[in-house]
């Protein structure tokens, strides 16, 4: 057994006092993992060449008011090997501790994907309906970033302290406006990031863009807003991730944040 399943009422506890809604009790749950997942990671002498990105970052080192489910990481110059080896080695510290897993691996020309998938957890804490429902959290490793600036800033989550490799806010927010413009299917989580980061100090790094090859992607962000602007659908889609469903209305605030840039 666990200390999750054993514990689950004092890692609610540390959630309250941490200002996290208690009616999301699986995105407490996938948090604190989540948190434990980095403290093992960062605990290692290479993880020094893995910066931590992404929305969840922005969450567990910035204080972003809302969950997020992956973890992102960019690569610093870690091979295939060495990061397999690594996440193998967090794995089997968790299944010491008596958590039951399974770990499926996807490699891409400069992306490694793991889905980290957690068994016999959500049923015994009252949070799935289906015995057999596990919890995934996915890890993804990018190589295709360059001149990344990084610094060190102190993870103090559910009682795990670690320093984590992380880029900047002015980074961080080139390469939110860079998913918002890439992917497919637009995902609002992305749109709500960007008029976060603003709202938090962070600029564009116009030269993190010119050395990647985005030296336009501001109008490339603009002109897909002109086209797309905030579909039906969006708020509803955002407003279970959010700690305050009501803040959805930062989706209306885009195009303005856009104008600002």
């Amino acid at each position: 057994m666990s200390y999750v399943t054993e514990h689950f009422n004092d890692i609610l506890s540390q959630a309250k006092n941490n200002g996290m809604p208690l009616d999301r009790e699986k995105g407490v749950l996938r948090e604190y993992l989540q948190a434990k997942i980095l403290a093992e990671i960062y605990s290692k002498p290479s993880s020094k060449r893995f910066s931590f990105i992404g929305g969840t970052s922005l969450r567990i080192l910035h204080g972003i008011d809302r969950f997020s489910e992956d973890l992102d990481f960019d690569n610093l110059g870690l091979s295939n090997d060495e990061v397999e080896e690594l996440v193998q080695a967090v794995i089997k510290r968790f299944e010491d501790e008596g958590y039951e897993m399974e770990l499926k691996i996807t490699l891409r020309e400069y992306k490694k994907y793991f889905e980290i998938k957690f068994l016999n957890i959500l049923f015994p804490l009252g949070l799935a309906q289906q015995e057999g429902e596990k919890l995934l959290i996915k890890f993804d490793l990018a190589s295709t970033w360059r001149y990344e600036n990084t610094q060190s800033i102190a993870m103090n989550s559910f009682g795990f302290s670690r320093y984590i490799v992380t880029n900047t806010l002015d980074q961080k927010l080139v390469q939110k406006l860079c998913a918002y413009v890439n992917r497919k299917e637009t995902q609002p989580r992305d749109l709500y990031d960007v008029v976060w980061l603003f709202a938090s100090g962070a600029h564009l790094d116009k030269d993190f863009m010119v050395n990647n090859n985005l030296g336009d992607l501001l109008e490339q962000a603009k002109t897909k807003f002109a086209t797309e602007g905030i579909k039906r659908g969006w708020e509803e889609k955002l407003a279970p991730f959010l700690f305050r469903a009501n803040e959805t209305q930062k989706l209306a605030m885009f195009g303005d944040v856009l104008a600002r840039l």
